[in-house]
């Protein structure tokens, strides 16, 4: 029922827009402008969607897609065309190369055996291979109603065909059977009705094609000039043009040469302009545009080159170093000496915490530190220079005053005792050399029992050494007064 009702809607509407259609009357203008209408709003693809299976093939690849590829290829082609023209009356209108038949024979177009025949062959079967090329894209195009694209198989026959009579003259051939088989005739020969019939077929076949290439002005030009050049011999053959000169003679003889050429030329642009369709490429550029590009082309060019030049000048490093401004060098001082006060305090903490050792598993004793010869007599020597150091420190005595020194290192607090000095000489004579501080602190503790009055002392010595070393004003030293400074505090604190 719902099925009915729509079909019976949809012929209500096209009996409705007909009879809108009839009341109003339309022009071709008007035609046109509801074409173009229709064409915006949903354009139509010119050819199928198979015809990219065509253009997947490896001969599409030598189509000359840009303009300038299609006038060198045809002006390379002319040339050759124009120079075996000029051989060809040469070997003809020269005594001195006329004289020589060997010579002379291969410069020759009349004959079946010359350079300008085989290049003839050659563009024949290049134009048949074109003419296979365009019908494989022209039988995809969807406007095609009536089928011309038929043509070109026509033209695909008759070019291979043309292309082994131009060396074996398959005219002359045939018209020999025919006389050979039906007898020799009065009015004409046999070779003269296959020209008649070849020539009538010829100019139905030239109309055809200049129809059928009218869309490009290229291929239309070229088209008519080749068909142009293939009528001369012709009119020559049927007395409508009387040979009576060198020069006529040369005309007619080179006219098939420059057909074949100028045909090639034409069926390669009617190509490209099929390509560039199917590729959807702009095919109506005119030549101010063409010259608008390139020279963009050109200035584009120049100003990458321009700026390529600037990189690399810039890229180049310059031979004198640059110096460093004062902030960045007083910066770099300031983070040297950081680093160096950091590393005088990693150091001093170092020395404060000695390493922990190792636990042992199960609470089982660790075992007895080996003491190496080597470590033992270091230490031995250590011990036994900052000893003599520092008795020859002597506080009684009045020290020598430095270029840097400051008025409060001269003022010592306490002297030290000359019985720790005597004990200190005695061992360093016996060769015991104590174990450092930070190894075992209990003979320090025993010794400290032992004697108070030596105790007092050194505690003494270490206030007043901690009390000059809060005294200093570490700013105002240099690097290396720092470093003096600390080494005889240090002396000052082993010999307590």
């Amino acid at each position: 029922m719902a099925f009915g009702r729509r079909t019976t809607d949809r012929r209500r509407r096209v009996l409705y827009s007909t009879q809108q259609a009839d009341l109003e009357t339309s022009s071709a203008a008007g035609r046109r402008t509801a074409e173009q209408w229709r064409e915006a709003r949903r354009p139509t693809a010119a050819f199928g969607a198979r015809v990219h299976r065509r253009l997947r093939g490896r001969w599409f690849s030598l189509v000359p897609v840009k303009r300038r590829t299609l006038l060198t290829a045809s002006a390379v082609l002319m040339g050759i065309a124009l120079l075996l023209c000029s051989a060809h009356y040469i070997a003809v209108a020269w005594p001195s190369v006329a004289n020589q038949p060997e010579i002379a024979r291969p410069l020759r177009l009349d004959r079946p055996d010359s350079f300008g025949r085989w290049v003839q062959v050659m563009l024949l079967a290049t134009s048949a291979g074109a003419s296979l090329l365009i019908y494989q894209v022209r039988r995809y195009r969807i406007d095609d109603y009536t089928g011309q694209y038929r043509l070109w198989r026509l033209v695909l026959i008759l070019l291979v065909l043309a292309s082994v009579n131009s060396l074996v003259s398959v005219v002359d051939w045939s018209g020999a059977i025919m006389d050979v088989g039906f007898g020799k005739r009065v009015a004409l020969s046999g070779n003269d009705w296959f020209r008649l019939v070849i020539s009538i077929g010829g100019a139905v076949l030239c109309l055809r094609m200049v129809a059928e290439v009218r869309t490009s002005r290229w291929s239309l030009v070229t088209m008519i000039t080749a068909w142009s050049f293939f009528a001369i011999p012709v009119a020559a053959n049927w007395n409508f043009l009387n040979v009576d000169s060198l020069g006529k003679w040369t005309l007619v003889t080179c006219s098939p040469l420059i057909a074949c050429t100028t045909l090639f030329i034409s069926l390669g642009g009617y190509l490209r302009m099929l390509f560039r369709q199917v590729r959807n490429l702009d095919e109506h550029d005119s030549l101010s545009e063409r010259f608008q590009e390139f020279k963009l082309r050109v200035f584009k060019r120049a100003e990458q080159e321009e700026s390529y030049e600037s990189e690399a000048e810039s890229n180049v490093p310059d031979a004198k170093p640059r110096p460093r401004p004062a902030a960045a060098a007083a910066k770099a001082k300031n983070v040297a000496s950081a680093e160096v006060e950091q590393a005088d305090s990693d150091e001093a903490e170092d020395s404060a915490n000695p390493p922990k050792s190792k636990r042992r598993w199960f609470g089982l004793r660790a075992a007895k530190p080996e003491t190496d010869s080597t470590s033992d007599e270091t230490a031995t020597d250590e011990t036994q220079d900052d000893e003599v150091e520092a008795a020859k420190e002597d506080p009684l005595s009045t020290p020598k005053r430095s270029r840097f020194s400051l008025g409060f290192l001269s003022r010592k607090k306490d002297s030290v005792d000359p019985q720790t000095d005597e004990e200190a000489v005695d061992d360093a004579n016996s060769g015991r050399s104590p174990e450092p501080q930070r190894r075992s602190p209990e003979p320090q503790r025993q010794s400290t029992s032992r004697s108070p009055d030596n105790g007092r002392s050194d505690e003494a010595e270490q206030v007043g050494a901690k009390r000059e070393s809060d005294e200093i004003d570490w700013d105002s030293l240099s690097k290396a007064e720092r470093r003096r400074l600390r080494k005889q505090l240090k002396r000052q604190g082993r010999a307590a």
